[in-house]
């Protein structure tokens, strides 16, 4: 089980707002970068390749915002598929099966 903290402060000085999200599912990878860090989840709960990218924006340590994809018109909506995640975050392409693997070495030599 996967619990991870969705939340922001709605304005600034007041407390933040949230709740933790728990979901069944495995951390798959994890990429940092100026102040941010996305967490790839595979979701083990369907019956097809699932996935959610859980972001801590912490760069203003006063203002985080926590949030949990994918999140649509005020609901959480069925995890990403391969094809989603590959558009969304293209930086988790080297953690997921969804890229062809071509052999590019030579043939056997004669």
């Amino acid at each position: 089980m996967v619990k991870v903290l969705v939340g922001k402060r709605p304005e600034i000085g007041e407390e933040l707002a949230g709740f933790w999200a728990e979901f069944e599912g495995e951390e798959i990878s994890s990429y940092a970068g100026k102040g941010t860090i996305y967490t790839l989840y595979r979701c083990t709960a369907y019956d097809f390749e699932a996935y959610r990218v859980h972001i801590v924006n912490e760069a203003d340590p006063d203002n985080p915002v926590y949030e949990l994809h994918p999140y649509r018109e005020d609901s959480y909506v069925k995890p990403y598929r391969d094809y989603e995640l590959a558009s969304e975050y293209p930086f988790f392409l080297k953690d997921i099966d969804y890229l062809p693997i071509y052999n590019i070495d030579p043939g056997p030599r004669a």
